[in-house]
């Protein structure tokens, strides 16, 4: 009977001690997870852009900031583990400023004064955290105005081409990321312990002690069970 209860209580030290590796590598994989997108967010440079359709979350997100969509359409720049959805809104003054510059035959950076909602996502293997920009341009003349959400800009303050940290998780994303680093930091400092275990079980050693157990299906020095 004793040895019954061994095997319980080693089972149930084994059990708490899963639960609680299991949480701590979830938690290194969350941070992992965060400071890559961060970086990714920060300094990873816009490859290739593209116009499409805006899709109604799109443009209910215009109209939840209190904002009118210019056009059903959003340009969506990306980058290695980064994208930014950006969705043009009205601004009557730079309107009518813009019509007059091209009728004068003035240079009109619309990349610079075209007010827009951006979405800026970051993240690797997944887009992971994102935040959100509201960018305001009365006219030419006058400095940008920018409103975020969930995050700050810290350069290219130019929202189409923004490098954000952003806070606010994107799912699945960054559930998936957190997943994969945990499973990654697991195999780099687990590995060897797993390894020695098997070792230790082909020389007919306790898994635990080391100690020599020969055919007892529990270690004598420490009640591990052990399987014969």
């Amino acid at each position: 009977m004793k040895w019954r209860y061994h095997r319980f209580m080693g089972s149930r030290r084994r059990a708490l001690r899963c639960i609680v590796n299991l949480g701590v590598f979830l938690l290194l994989g969350a941070a992992v997870n965060v400071a890559v997108a961060w970086s990714l967010g920060a300094w990873s440079p816009y490859t290739g852009s593209f116009a499409r359709e805006a899709t109604d979350v799109e443009l209910a997100r215009v109209v939840k900031h209190g904002e009118t969509v210019k056009f059903k359409e959003t340009m969506v720049s990306s980058g290695r583990g980064i994208r930014n959805t950006y969705t043009p809104i009205l601004d009557a003054a730079l309107d009518a400023e813009t019509r007059r510059m091209l009728a004068s035959g003035a240079f009109v950076n619309f990349r610079v004064a075209t007010p827009a909602v951006c979405v800026i996502e970051s993240g690797f293997p997944c887009l992971a955290v994102k935040s959100v920009h509201v960018l305001h341009s009365s006219t030419f003349t006058t400095p940008m105005m920018l409103e975020s959400q969930g995050g700050i800009l810290l350069r290219n303050h130019v929202a189409i081409e923004g490098h954000p940290i952003g806070w606010m998780p994107v799912l699945p994303g960054f559930a998936i990321n957190t997943i994969f680093y945990a499973a990654g930091e697991w195999a780099l400092f687990a590995a060897p312990f797993v390894i020695r275990k098997g070792t230790r079980i082909k020389r007919g050693l306790c898994p635990t002690c080391a100690y020599p157990v020969g055919a007892s299906e529990a270690c004598s020095e420490c009640g591990h069970a052990v399987k014969t």
